[in-house]
């Protein structure tokens, strides 16, 4: 049965915490021990300034693909020590990141809309980001990490709520692709952005700040 509640999903970074550019430095520096040749840092640091909706999963796989002498018992080995010195990296560069205020103003939806906030962040991250910035004001339990991937986390949602209309709120082109991969509206917030969109398509919403998206709700 379909749902009469509208249904928010909100990305995280990029869009509620300005923490595109620490998390990507945070990458970075921790592939870079691990780096074979300048070109490979090279290459892999233009695909991480690119590619800022992508998981750091993915990332890691990436790097791991342009070392292409690297054993599958080396790879697996290098893949964890990655991983486990961003998730350190990345906590403190959300922490000391910049929050858009403006998402505290879409907390009075909350009984007209149901309102998730969907993360490539771990969920112990999650829990410790919610409790500094208070986001469990504005999604109280619904905050949801990765892994599993956001498609499929995406997909488990729709499912489980069944939404009369759903908005995925974000500022990256992968979010968007999983948007329309699974029929929803996409929204595209400028203000902590790494792009102008340029991207969107004809039936995207596009917003400067996530204060303006919030206030077409009052109209």
């Amino acid at each position: 049965m379909i749902s009469d509640q509208k249904l928010l999903i909100f990305d995280m970074d990029g869009v509620v915490l300005d923490s595109l550019e620490n998390l990507s430095n945070c990458l970075i520096e921790s592939v870079s021990k691990f780096c074979i040749s300048d070109k490979v840092y090279l290459e892999f640091k233009e695909f991480d300034i690119s590619n800022p909706g992508i998981s750091r999963f993915d990332k890691v796989n990436y790097f791991l693909d342009l070392q292409k002498d690297v054993s599958d018992y080396k790879r697996e080995t290098v893949y964890s020590s990655i991983l486990e010195e961003f998730d350190v990296l990345s906590l403190q560069a959300r922490l000391k990141s910049e929050i858009d205020d403006a998402i505290f103003y879409f907390a009075d939806l909350s009984d007209s809309h149901n309102l998730i906030l969907l993360t490539n962040c771990d969920n112990h991250q999650l829990k410790i980001i919610s409790a500094q910035f208070g986001l469990h004001k504005v999604f109280a339990n619904k905050l949801i990490g990765t892994p599993p991937s956001k498609d499929l986390r995406m997909q488990q949602i729709i499912s489980e709520n069944k939404p009369s209309k759903t908005f995925s709120i974000s500022d990256s082109e992968s979010d968007a692709e999983i948007a329309r991969k699974h029929e929803l509206n996409f929204v595209f917030i400028e203000r902590f952005a790494r792009d102008d969109g340029e991207w969107c398509i004809e039936s995207d919403l596009k917003f400067r700040k996530l204060e303006d998206f919030r206030f077409t709700f009052n109209s």
